[in-house]
């Protein structure tokens, strides 16, 4: 009789798994058509830079200081670029340029496309590389179902929207995830290959490897060297010393330590005529048509919380800020963690969290497309936890009200995203701070 009652609540249970994983899929292909929309609709503000970057370094030209003029081709005019002031919009390293040079001879719009499967098919696959590595149906379910939210959420409508590079770093992570699993020398070295690989295209990853060297995790370490060394060297071969040094000079700048005008020759000074026409349709995009979804758009960065409140000597405040925080992640991390929990999952976890929160602190907007960045570290809690345990905790109202309000809750709460960031955060560091300082045995049993 138990038996009977035993497999009957089994297939209730296996029958509401099933239509939630259906739905899951209609909700991802409804979600890949609204993108597809807007793809082909609108002008993809943070893809132009980056493409018309591509361009010019291409043609030998400095994308970080460069001003259009009448007379030379809209496949280099950038329409957010603002004319009096000295640098361009351009923000990313020349490893990034060096990706999309692959197909910077393309029109725009073909470029917006490829770009949109390039985001679909790293989302994707970086939930499928969790599934890979999940070791119960309740771990896949609940990988599923986080990332069917993430798809579902504003960030990743902005995202797809502005034409981010953001998930790829998340998926290049995901691949280092893989390949850490594998718990052999190899793999070891291969996971840190592709932390290398993407500190290279985002340099404040290099954040990740506070805990490697606490850790003392130092085939991972040598790994993440030989990635970050064997990328830069490529850009370098495209890109030329020049536009490196030009991309340096632009991020000091851009962060307010350095001033510009001492740092670059007179002609790069002259800033351009005001009173020149800059055309509006551009390679086929009315650069005036912004999505409608937009103005929910917020920046999170505490650089903007300090300014809002008029805080003197901001950014001061902020490098002190970041240092001490990062020094109290480190003391910690270093007395909490025994000898015999340093282990690699745990490591590479709080490297995660220490990059999550360090970018906080970076003096530049950071919008709500940053946050899809949070799947992973999410992701991996779920792989690693006992999933009773997870559900249960009070903590997760907090991470369920931050998901909610990037879902829905921004058409009724003013600055919806700004408050979903801080809880989605705030949920990440709870938990792994449970993880390092209460149940740090968890990570291991995982497994078990």
């Amino acid at each position: 009789m138990n038996y009977k009652i035993e497999n009957t609540k089994f297939k209730h249970q296996n029958s509401i798994v099933n239509l939630l994983l259906i739905s899951a899929v209609i909700i991802t292909i409804i979600g890949f058509l609204v993108d597809f929309r807007n793809t082909i609709t609108y002008p993809g503000t943070d893809l132009r830079n980056r493409v018309v970057g591509a361009r010019l370094m291409l043609e030998g030209i400095d994308p970080y200081f460069f001003k259009w003029q009448p007379g030379l081709s809209e496949r280099f005019y950038d329409p957010l670029d603002i004319p009096t002031e000295l640098l361009s919009k351009l923000s990313v390293p020349p490893t990034v340029l060096v990706l999309h040079s692959l197909f910077a001879g393309l029109s725009y719009l073909q470029q917006k496309i490829i770009w949109l499967f390039i985001q679909w098919a790293a989302l994707i696959g970086t939930i499928l590389i969790f599934v890979k590595t999940s070791n119960s149906r309740p771990k896949v379910n609940l990988t599923l179902i986080t990332g069917l939210m993430f798809v579902s959420s504003l960030f990743w409508r902005f995202h797809v929207n502005s034409g981010q590079i953001y998930i790829v770093y998340v998926f290049l992570l995901s691949i280092a995830w893989l390949f850490l699993n594998k718990e052999s020398n190899l793999g070891i070295l291969l996971s840190g290959l592709f932390i290398g690989i993407t500190i290279s295209l985002r340099p404040s990853f290099i954040l990740f490897l506070i805990p490697v060297i606490i850790g003392k995790k130092y085939l991972l370490l040598v790994g993440s060297f030989l990635g970050t060394i064997a990328s830069v060297s490529l850009s370098w071969l495209v890109a030329g010393t020049f536009i490196w040094k030009q991309y340096i000079i632009t991020m000091l700048g851009m962060t307010g330590f350095i001033d510009l005008n001492t740092y670059v020759s007179p002609k790069e000074t002259i800033i351009s005529n005001t009173n020149i026409i800059y055309p509006q349709i551009i390679e086929g995009f009315d650069s005036m048509v912004r999505n409608p979804l937009e103005r929910y758009l917020d920046n999170t960065s505490l650089y903007d919380v300090l300014n809002a409140l008029d805080v003197p000597n901001k950014r001061q405040l902020l490098v002190i800020g970041f240092i001490a925080t990062m020094i109290c992640l480190s003391l910690l991390y270093s007395w909490k963690s025994s000898s015999n929990n340093k282990n690699n999952r745990l490591v590479f976890l709080w490297g995660i969290l220490t990059c999550l929160i360090g970018e906080f602190f970076i003096p530049v907007g950071r919008y709500s497309y940053y946050d899809i960045q949070m799947i992973l570290p999410l992701l991996i809690i779920i792989n690693q936890t006992n999933i009773k345990d997870l559900i249960y905790q009070k903590s997760i109202i907090i991470l369920l009200l931050g998901l909610l309000l990037s879902i829905v809750g921004f058409t009724v709460v003013p600055r919806a995203l700004f408050f979903s960031a801080f809880l989605i955060a705030l949920y990440i560091v709870l938990i792994c701070f449970m993880l390092l300082t209460k149940n740090s045995t968890s990570i291991n049993q995982a497994h078990c």
